[in-house]
């Protein structure tokens, strides 16, 4: 029965230390979102104060009291939303107070309640956690928007207390395990509600510096708002002094602008009578210039006419010389065409010579090739008929057959050369080229055999 009944008020303490852990993660929420929100209020006075700095600077150029009121009322707009928002940071404040002390009376039960455990005496019953502790406030649950920074004091998750306590020793009862584990809890929360109460302090202490800046801030602008409603004043006064000159300068440059009109009417009048009389005199300056006009014009007429007579004769003379000219051209034009037709006809005629003189050329190649083996074949045929066992009988019968005195080798020889002189004359016909060429041929085989007269 001991047993279970501690095993009871184990889960109890247990469920109850898991409330408490999970009021405190509350708490500290509550507590980033109030950080939160007083940082937001910070950047909102720091508006405001640009706001105000706008409206002083508008209040010193403007010139009318209107205006100075619209501005006023604005900037009580703006005192009336701040004092709505310190009300509502007050009312957090004081929710979050509530909620820490219902939490340092959780922790007093809990102290208790241990220390009853450790005398042996039998628990109380058990508490049921404070309503408050289920839900939060509306207050400060409605003015959370901005990301919360987490809190400086570690916290275990429950499901790490069993483990935690099973190890704490194996010699331990169940009931003295327990109420370690309680004290580790209650030095936890006491821990962190020492650091939530420091927060606490020192956002109230922000919280009253931020009131004496608001405060501070307000005076400032108060003074200005009183310094521009006497340099207004001031304004209003040198306007209405300077209007009462500028009035005066009116009636007196009134008065001067009726004799100034007086005498600009008589000046009018005889303004007027000059005009008549030089109106008059402009009617006989146009007629006297409209006479110039004809007179100008009939000469001018004439002048045209003896110009365009001249032009005429001038454009006949010059239409003659134009006709003249353009058949100078013509026979020009004609001449040019039989000159280059003529030309053609000296390049066709060169081109017809050259082709002549080409062929003719390469037929007097072709038969010098033809001599030539001609007359190698009538050297080769000598050169047989002078071998050595036939030379002087041979040259006996030719002695016998030029009987006649003046006929001997010296005959034969200057006819060979006669030959040879006339198969190379210009001029000469294809038969006697021929036999030119091979007496030609004939005189150099003789004077390669020694036969022929060097």
């Amino acid at each position: 029965m001991a047993q279970a009944l501690s095993a009871e008020e184990f889960q109890r303490m247990q469920a109850q230390l898991l409330e408490l852990r999970t009021e405190n993660y509350r708490l500290s929420d509550e507590l980033r979102k109030n950080g939160a929100e007083l940082l937001g209020l910070r950047q909102r006075v720091q508006a405001l104060d640009k706001d105000l700095a706008k409206a002083n600077k508008a209040l010193s150029k403007s010139k009318k009291a209107q205006e100075v009121e619209a501005l006023l009322g604005e900037t009580r707009m703006l005192q009336g939303k701040l004092q709505s928002q310190e009300d509502d940071f007050r009312l957090q404040n004081s929710t979050l107070l509530r909620e820490l002390a219902k939490l340092c009376a959780q922790i007093e039960g809990l102290e208790e309640e241990n220390r009853r455990l450790r005398q042996g005496e039998p628990p109380g019953p058990p508490r049921d956690p404070p309503a408050s502790a289920e839900a939060p406030p509306d207050g400060a649950a409605d003015d959370s928007g901005a990301p919360l920074a987490p809190t400086d004091a570690p916290v275990e998750p429950p499901g790490e207390v069993q483990p935690a306590e099973e190890g704490a020793g194996g010699d331990a009862s169940p009931k003295e395990l327990s109420v370690l584990a309680a004290q580790a809890e209650v030095a936890q929360l006491q821990a962190e509600v020492a650091k939530l109460t420091e927060k606490l302090r020192k956002k109230q202490e922000s919280f009253l510096q931020l009131q004496a800046e608001k405060e501070t801030l307000l005076r400032d602008s108060r003074t200005e708002a009183e310094e521009l409603r006497v340099r207004q004043d001031e304004e209003f006064r040198k306007l209405q002094a300077q209007n009462q000159r500028l009035q005066q300068e009116l009636e007196s440059a009134a008065q001067a602008c009726a004799g100034e009109r007086d005498e600009l009417r008589r000046r009018l009048a005889e303004a007027e009578a000059a005009c008549g009389e030089s109106e008059r005199g402009r009617q006989q300056a146009q007629e006297q210039l409209e006479r110039q006009a004809q007179e100008h014009a009939a000469a001018v007429r004439a002048r045209a006419e003896q110009h365009r007579a001249e032009l005429e004769g001038r454009v006949g003379e010059l239409q003659a010389a134009l006709g003249d000219a353009e058949r100078q051209r013509e026979l020009q034009e004609a001449e040019d065409r039989a000159l280059r037709q003529e030309l053609k006809d000296v390049r066709d005629g060169q081109r017809i010579l050259e082709k002549k003189g080409s062929a003719a050329l390469k037929d007097l190649k072709r038969q010098l090739q033809l001599e030539r083996r001609r007359a190698d074949r009538l050297q080769e045929r000598l050169q047989e008929l002078l071998a050595p066992s036939r030379a002087r009988s041979g040259l006996e019968e030719l002695g016998l057959e030029g009987g006649s005195p003046g006929r001997g080798p010296g005959g034969d020889s200057s006819s060979l050369s006669s030959l040879g002189r006339d198969g190379s004359a210009p001029g000469s016909t294809k038969v006697g080229g021929a036999w030119g060429g091979g007496g030609a041929a004939k005189g150099r085989g003789l004077r390669g055999m020694g036969v022929w007269p060097q």
